[in-house]
């Protein structure tokens, strides 16, 4: 997973504080495995300052919100500001052991909170063993007393942008006894949406998946497929609700 660069141009700010690009994760627990999806558009936008303007650049790319840990027991998402999610990703796939926490994630929330600065950031963390669970890690400037703030779930939770109505699909949909083929389209149903209602910071389908406790990434023909096929889902559903169009 490549990330944005660190050494920047002279006078440039990397991101503004007010216009950090988000993204639309979600992490599932199903009938035999976890399942991780993203998408995967990363935005930066170049800011310079001189005396007499004020100029400004954005970028953008495609690539992996991804990262797995070498053994394959854990899987992280990364949002928002992305190389701070990045370093936290990285310091918990290779100082965190999910065995010896506690449900709360004591241990977890004690190894991220270092790393908390000025820029927000939010991470899902899938870990198969001791048994299959989620943590949301969420560094939000919003709540200047209290910013991070760990959670976690046995069944499902979303990262990004916060406000998005695709996520409907998982809060009508979901079920714990899904087996992984099930979670991967109702994922390809909520990412690919999530980027028509918010085309400007989402783009994209990535996925994960556990098997036999350990991740691995599904081909990038699978994830386009499955999100074809989301895409011609949410005509069909269209369609039933307003009619198809006949000709006179």
């Amino acid at each position: 997973m490549s990330i944005a660069p660190r050494y920047l141009p002279p006078n440039t700010t990397f991101i503004e504080d007010d216009d950090l690009p988000v993204t639309m994760q979600i992490g599932m627990i199903g009938k035999d495995g976890i399942v991780l999806a993203s998408d995967k558009k990363w935005s930066t936008t170049w800011v310079k300052r001189d005396r007499a303007k004020i100029q400004e650049l954005r970028d953008e790319h495609s690539d992996s919100k991804i990262l797995l840990s070498p053994t394959g027991n854990l899987a992280v998402c990364c949002a928002d500001d992305m190389i701070a999610a990045n370093d936290v990703a990285q310091k918990v796939i290779s100082g965190w052991s999910p065995e010896t926490d506690d449900s709360q994630g004591s241990a977890l929330n004690a190894l991220v909170k270092p790393l908390c600065s000025h820029r927000p950031f939010q991470c899902i963390v899938a870990s198969t063993h001791p048994e299959p669970s989620l943590f949301y890690i969420s560094n939000d400037l919003r709540f200047e007393d209290r910013p991070l703030s760990i959670t976690r779930a046995l069944d499902r939770i979303c990262a990004g942008d916060r406000a998005n109505a695709a996520k409907f699909w998982h809060l009508r949909y979901y079920e714990p006894n899904l087996p992984t083929p099930k979670l991967f389209s109702l994922a390809a149903q909520l990412i690919t949406d999530a980027a028509v209602l918010n085309p400007a910071i989402i783009g994209g389908f990535d996925l994960a998946v556990s098997k036999r406790g350990v991740f691995r990434r599904i081909p990038k023909q699978k994830c386009d497929s499955l999100a074809e096929v989301a895409q011609q889902r949410s005509k069909a559903v269209s369609e039933l609700i307003f009619g198809t169009a006949t000709r006179n």
